[in-house]
């Protein structure tokens, strides 16, 4: 469905206000404005308890594009979601530190998802309920020590009180189950082979900012069948928040090895704390592409390595299937502070104008080798960045000048 088209929405109070009285009719008086086969729909506030998805399930028949706003909560409760729908596109934002249950997404049954603004979703393993569950047993059989903080020290008041930190127990869980033991090769590095194994239906992903290499490779570690048979994906993430649970070279191994992918845009900042790998980032796209749209920092256009890009582009046998390229480097940040490492927010400075201009110029040499080969030059356009209320930084308009 276009952007332009707006969809019926409703506002669902939650898990957490299952037991409230006007739980079911406050849901019930959004739907009776709402048509039973209507094919759009979007859900504000929280993602539905499990009543309320059973009052969606039996209302809506015939939805083909649903989108969940987790709201204040950030919290994603889909195992109830109905799976008689015949959904082909979702959407999932703000979501954070969740497990992913839903089939449509566990077993690709939907064409199109997009995580928009998402934190540390997992789609497999226990749940965090169950993460927690297990942290308790653990301390309580002297396997694990507990955790505290200390309030008001030095004063009457003094207490201590008992923290955990879920993101660690999720990072152990996930460190042994992937890279523990025999996943390593003996030099210490790792290098994962990925294949696709059967048809999904699954043909394009969108990973919008925050963890979105991350969650990417997260998810092909998760469901490799799933995954593989994507022919277009889109992941942007530019503020340096990824990292926290995969190593930063993974998401170059898993793209590489993508055989069924035509189109890719990628939007990614100076985020990697190897300098040596984003400049080396060309020998990674998949030679499947038909279509490239990359937007990536200033800095890469004035490394001494930016000569390997132009001769790249320029070679008959390199990406030997492209036809339309966008490519725009106009995203800037502040000098990395020693120590900083990968996982860090890294806020995108405003660029210079000297210094867009020798990306431009570095671009321009870019644009020259690939039109020789017959390959359209187009603008790059960041559809989200235009359709968020400021959220997301625009391309900058001086690079259309």
């Amino acid at each position: 469905m276009s952007s332009s088209v707006k969809i019926p929405t409703i506002n669902a109070n939650g898990p957490t206000q299952e037991k409230e009285d006007t739980h079911i009719q406050q849901l019930l008086d959004q739907l009776n404005c709402i048509p039973k086969d209507a094919e759009a729909l979007r859900i504000d506030h929280d993602t539905p308890s499990n009543t309320e998805w059973s009052l969606l399930s039996k209302h809506f028949t015939s939805l083909k594009e649903l989108e969940l706003e987790a709201g204040y909560n950030e919290d994603l409760n889909d195992k109830s979601m109905p799976t008689h729908w015949p959904l082909e596109r979702l959407q999932i934002s703000s979501s954070c530190a969740s497990l992913i249950e839903t089939p449509y997404i566990r077993e690709g049954r939907v064409k199109h998802l997009v995580l928009l603004l998402t934190s540390g979703l997992r789609f497999e393993g226990p749940t965090s309920q169950q993460l927690l569950d297990e942290h308790k047993s653990a301390i309580k059989r002297g396997e694990e020590k507990a955790d505290f903080i200390t309030l008001n020290e030095g004063t009457p008041e003094e207490r201590k009180i008992e923290v955990t930190y879920l993101p660690v127990l999720v990072g152990k869980w996930f460190f042994n189950k992937h890279f523990n033991g025999a996943a390593n090769s003996e030099d210490g590095a790792q290098t994962i082979s990925i294949e696709r194994t059967e048809k999904v239906h699954l043909e394009k992903l969108e990973i919008i900012e925050n963890d979105a290499t991350d969650t990417f490779n997260r998810m092909v570690l998760a469901m490799p069948p799933i995954t593989m048979g994507i022919t277009i994906l889109n992941v942007r993430s530019t503020s340096g928040l990824d990292f926290h649970y995969t190593p930063a070279d993974l998401f170059g191994q898993f793209l590489s090895q993508m055989p069924c992918l035509d189109t890719l845009a990628l939007s990614i900042g100076d985020v990697y704390q190897d300098p040596n790998y984003l400049s080396g980032f060309y020998k990674l796209f998949p030679s499947t592409l038909s279509t490239l749209r990359f937007r990536g920092p200033v800095c890469l256009a004035l490394d001494p390595r930016w000569d390997e890009w132009v001769a790249a582009f320029a070679r008959e046998d390199y990406l030997p299937g492209l036809k339309r390229l966008s490519f725009v480097l106009d995203l800037d940040y502040p000098e990395r502070v020693d120590g900083e490492e990968g996982g860090a927010r890294r806020p995108v400075n405003e660029v210079s104008v000297e210094r867009l201009c020798a990306a431009k110029t570095g671009c321009e040499r870019l644009y020259e080798v690939v039109r020789k080969r017959g390959i359209d030059v187009e603008p790059f356009v960041d559809r989200w960045a235009e359709r968020s209320r400021g959220g997301l930084k625009k391309v900058d308009e001086r690079t259309h000048d």
